[in-house]
């Protein structure tokens, strides 16, 4: 059984006169259940000291308490920028601090992680061209800690990090093009990163198609400390460094060979390679190519059919684990919406996917195979134009098997039939209330029964939203009945406030005869 309450308060206040405009934003946000308490502050402050500068203050704190173990973090951060925007050159002035604590009773033999952090910066972007950018930015860091196995000792750590990059693009014809390099190093005494980037892309369209392609290679170095335990007169010390190269290329093919039909393509191609200088066992491989394939077609005004395909191939591979393994994942997938009235929908989807997990280093002992088919009903109606009600009637079977004779006792399929219920009801233009509501049941059966018994799993959730926006709601809803009715017009000045309840409980029960216990 699991409650939890959640608030949500956002108050933002933009005022402006003739010679200064100003912008204040402040928002607030507490969350409980039964094992976290959290709760998060944000302020901002935007002023215009002159022409063509803005002065940001923002200010921001989030503290956590995780109740199951006793752990109580707070993170807290405080910076000021002043930005000077000129014809060809934008500049930047950064200065803050930072502060993190975390204490919790699993570190038994450890003082409190607490750090507080300094910095001062300054960065420009430079347009000497309309499509031609290059810019930089610069960080000075001042850093204490605490040392976690002495107390009352300061340990301090002073560096520095920069970033360098350049953009540049061009239109020929139809098509649009660009080139990024991108250059990033940060370091500590005991804190270092270094990144070089490069990437490119194309796009073309037209009246009957659109096509974008990009490329993306980035190299990654990363140190990493430990603190000494034993000797006071130490600090953190490098235990070991990682590599990361990957490559990434994305293209998609849009096309509209008529008015009521689209055809999209899409792929994507990953491949990441990780390496340790010390630990080398670590070293890992990952390579993924995922391919879709979607069609719409209207075959009326008020009726549409989505079709879509999907295979995915992904590769993980260890240097020394027999971990490593292939997946495939294919899905086929079909949706029929059917608008009867103007806002009211009837929705039918059917889906099934199918999984399979291989790993060639072992033997196959792990092999496994999921496949997934999914029917879902769903009704959106109007009870009128402020009532709005929506619901979801899930079926679904799931069948997971394991080829080895070893495992086989675990091959099972679950069924599983759902109801999601939803009702919003508009209250003025300014607050709504949200309902929504989940009934589930789960029925496992095991092939075999021979380690396994059959069971039962039953969910009840439900959960109810107040909002208020003075912006008004209506306009931000997004809801094509609801904007059709009159409501306020904003004034500048918006008060957003949310109030949140959710109540969950699970039952499990393992089959008994023709029971469940």
């Amino acid at each position: 059984m699991k409650k939890n309450l959640f608030i949500l308060v956002i108050v933002l206040l933009c005022f402006k006169t003739r010679l200064l405009a100003q912008e204040q934003s402040i928002q607030f946000y507490y969350y409980n259940s039964d094992k976290v308490r959290s709760s998060e502050q944000n302020f901002q402050y935007f002023v215009t000291p002159y022409s063509q500068s803005i002065l940001q203050i923002r200010a921001s704190s989030t503290d956590e308490k995780r109740l199951h173990f006793n752990q109580d973090s707070n993170h807290s951060k405080l910076a000021v920028e002043l930005f000077i925007n000129k014809r060809l050159m934008n500049s930047r002035f950064e200065t803050g601090y930072e502060y993190l604590f975390d204490d919790n009773d699993l570190e038994v033999n450890l003082y409190p992680y607490q750090s507080k952090t300094a910095f001062s910066g300054y960065g420009f972007v430079y347009h000497p061209l309309d499509s031609l950018a290059v810019y930089t930015n610069a960080k000075y860091y001042y850093r204490s800690e605490n040392d976690r196995y002495h107390e009352n000792k300061q340990l301090i750590s002073k560096g520095y990090s920069y970033q360098v990059g350049t953009q540049i693009g061009w239109n020929i014809l139809d098509s649009d093009m660009g080139l990024n390099a991108y250059l990033e190093q940060k370091k500590l005494e005991w804190d270092y990163y270094r990144t070089q980037q490069f990437s490119s892309y194309l796009r073309r369209y037209n009246d009957v198609y659109a096509f974008h392609t990009n490329f993306t290679y980035s190299d990654r170095k990363d140190d990493f400390y430990i603190l000494e335990a034993k000797n006071i007169d130490k600090s953190y010390q490098l235990s070991d460094t990682q590599n990361k190269q990957s490559y990434l290329s994305e293209s998609s093919l849009q096309l509209y060979p008529t008015d009521n039909l689209n055809i999209d393509f899409s792929n994507s191609f990953a491949n990441r390679h990780t390496l340790m200088s010390t630990n080398s066992n670590k070293d890992n491989n990952d390579f993924s190519n995922n391919t879709s394939c979607q069609i719409r077609y209207d075959i009326m005004d008020d009726l549409n059919l989505t079709s879509q395909f999907q295979y995915n191939y992904n590769v993980k591979d260890f240097a020394v684990s027999k971990n490593s393994r292939q997946t495939q994942f294919r899905n086929l997938s079909n949706t029929i919406a059917w608008e009867f009235i103007p806002g009211d929908s009837l929705i039918t989807l059917y889906q099934i996917n199918l999984q399979r997990t291989e790993y060639p280093d072992d033997e196959h002992k792990w092999d496994n195979d999921l496949r997934d088919q999914t029917l879902r009903l769903g009704l959106i109606h109007y009870w009128n134009t402020r009532v709005k009600l929506v619901n979801w009637l899930i079926l679904t079977s799931r069948d997971d098997v394991y080829p080895n004779a070893l495992l086989s006792s675990n091959n099972n399929r679950v069924y599983s039939i759902s109801w999601h219920p939803e009702c919003n009801i508009l209250l003025g233009d300014r607050l709504v209330f949200m309902q929504a509501y989940n009934i589930r049941t789960d029925y496992t059966d095991f092939t075999y029964n021979i380690e396994q018994q059959d069971n039962l799993y039953r969910q009840l959730h439900y959960q109810y939203r107040l909002l208020f926006d003075s912006y008004p709601y209506v306009a931000r809803s997004g809801d094509s009945k609801w904007l059709a009715l009159p409501y306020r017009k904003s004034n500048g000045n918006t008060i957003k406030m949310e109030l949140s309840y959710q109540y969950e409980q699970n039952e499990y029960g393992d089959k008994a005869g023709d029971y469940y216990k």
